[in-house]
């Protein structure tokens, strides 16, 4: 008969993370296995997976969350262990424009997450060093544990509950890296105006020098006409 559903996801005869929670349907578990052996020895089946944007196989996935957890005002997940991925992390204590990487300053991690079909938010509710702003899109993540709890639609995160398995997806890491170099450049000039005192933007400065030059030029020519008039 079809398997469970923590033992869907068999590769190259290895459970490949059936144990931190990935469920796959028996097409997705078709689907998946084809993959791998498409990608031959290049990477071993934990190594693809982890390196996999989940969801590209969303249509294979079997969620293991009974129903959207944005929807729950409160409630404890006891379905786990969940395989999820990492979509963004952001530092809630902080302004947006003043987003501090690692574990700089005063912090509160928001981690958007997907399992692949469900779009997920969890709230850092006790710290936890190994996830932070510096981790990128696309890594993997096992939530487990009995206090694996919810509220308002956000899951509470903590190193009791939280195991990084790792990953790196090449394309949602070079977009992330990219808008980590443009952040920071415009959190320089941010810094640079506060430096001065919070004064205009240097083009402002610009338009005052050009809007002097004509009364510059206005006294100079009225000079030189007091001149030919002698």
């Amino acid at each position: 008969g079809q398997p469970s559903s923590l033992a869907r996801l068999v590769a190259c005869g290895q459970n490949v993370f059936a144990d931190a929670g990935l469920s796959l349907s028996a097409a997705g578990h078709a689907d998946l296995t084809a993959k791998i052996a498409k990608a031959g020895q290049q990477k071993s089946p934990k190594t693809y997976v982890l390196d996999m944007d989940v969801r590209r196989i969303k249509s294979g996935i079997v969620s293991k969350f009974v129903s959207d957890v944005a929807t729950l005002e409160s409630s404890v997940l006891a379905n786990g262990p969940y395989f999820v991925q990492v979509i963004s992390v952001d530092n809630i204590s902080q302004p947006s424009y003043d987003q501090q990487g690692g574990d700089a300053g005063k912090r509160m991690l928001r981690v958007t997450m997907t399992d692949g079909y469900y779009k997920l938010v969890g709230v850092e509710y006790t710290p936890f060093k190994k996830l932070s702003m510096s981790t990128p899109p696309g890594t993997k993540l096992r939530l487990h544990g009995s206090d694996l709890f919810v509220r308002n639609g956000k899951i509470l995160l903590g190193s009791k509950n939280v195991e990084i398995l790792g990953g790196r997806v090449s394309d949602l890491v070079e977009s992330w890296m990219l808008k980590e170099q443009m952040d920071t450049a415009r959190r320089a000039g941010i810094t640079m105006v506060r430096q001065r005192g919070g004064g205009p933007p240097p083009f402002q400065i610009g338009m005052k020098g050009i809007q002097a030059k004509p009364k510059a030029e206005k006294r100079k020519r009225a000079g030189k006409g007091d001149v030919s008039a002698t």
